[in-house]
């Protein structure tokens, strides 16, 4: 995650512009006190940015941030993803925090629960190394209504085409192995770890046994053929 300051957008690596944050206002997605809430504070040119350069080859990045609405279903609703050396706006998102509908294809949202969603903008080309990637949360420099606000919490930034799994930061970069737990959508499956047991009804000719091994559970499949050979 090349994104410092993940969670605290009132930090100085989030540059707000007529906006003001408050700090650990409501329950994140993970479910501790962390989230922020970012309110306009006058009509004109109200934003929250921070600028990263990036290095390296790659060409297709995402960021991505948690989101919850706050005084209504299209306000502080404005995402850009901004390649400021290339004065480029590669993606510009008009999120609906009612719907989840982001209204561009390089835009995504996901439904987390508790009206939190994860919403994340990909670019595949248009980035080189060196150049300074410009993330814009919530309010990307126009004329809103003083008051407007929303709710803002774990902003990512990857280099690949999916936003990946969440890794908090705060001075630094942090590999997004080092992850945090965020409750998804339930899985439904039942025993999704275990197909040996009942609850799994197996085809003819197919045998699983479930292993365990210095304290890690796998399965092991055998598929039997009409020659009696076996996989």
């Amino acid at each position: 995650n090349l994104a410092l300051q993940s969670e605290d957008f009132s930090n100085a690596s989030w540059v707000k512009g007529n906006v003001t944050v408050t700090a650990n206002d409501i329950t994140a997605p993970d479910g501790t006190l962390t989230a922020d809430k970012c309110a306009a504070t006058t009509t004109t040119f109200t934003s929250i940015t921070q600028n990263i350069t990036v290095t390296g080859d790659a060409s297709s990045y995402t960021y991505s941030v948690y989101v919850k609405k706050g005084s209504g279903a299209t306000e502080g609703n404005s995402f850009i993803f901004r390649n400021g050396t290339t004065g480029v706006n590669m993606v510009i998102c008009t999120f609906n925090y009612d719907t989840g509908v982001t209204g561009i294809a390089s835009a995504r949202s996901e439904d987390v629960g508790n009206e939190w969603w994860r919403l994340s903008l990909t670019v595949l080309t248009g980035v080189k190394s060196g150049n300074v990637l410009v993330l814009y949360c919530g309010f990307t420099g126009g004329s809103v209504a003083a008051g407007v606000y929303a709710y803002f919490w774990g902003a990512q930034l990857v280099q690949a085409n999916y936003p990946g799994p969440y890794a908090p930061t705060t001075t630094t970069a942090v590999n997004t192995g080092a992850i945090r737990s965020i409750a998804p959508n339930q899985n439904l499956q039942l025993y999704s770890d275990a197909q040996s047991l009942a609850e799994y009804v197996s085809d003819s000719g197919v045998t699983v046994a479930a292993y365990t091994w210095t304290g890690l559970s796998f399965l092991a499949y055998a598929t039997s053929f009409g020659d009696n050979s076996a996989t």
